[in-house]
């Protein structure tokens, strides 16, 4: 289970990697009202995806009625 949580997580790093890069991009190459919606979308993936690292690492909560 861990190596599939390291596969995804390395996925998951790679494309934030991608975002840094088009956070850069668009800085210098877009006028400001493109960089602006640009930018929302950028950080909406950025918390996706910092969302996804801890959704998959946190623990399993215990399971009520489970033996």
């Amino acid at each position: 289970m861990n190596a599939v949580r390291m596969l995804i997580s390395m996925f998951i790093i790679l494309l934030l990697t991608i975002v840094r890069l088009g956070w850069m991009w668009t800085t210098t190459h877009q006028p400001p009202g493109a960089r602006v919606a640009s930018h929302v979308v950028l950080i909406v993936a950025a918390l996706a995806g910092v969302f996804a690292i801890v959704r998959i690492w946190r623990p399993d909560p215990p399971r009520i009625g489970t033996k």
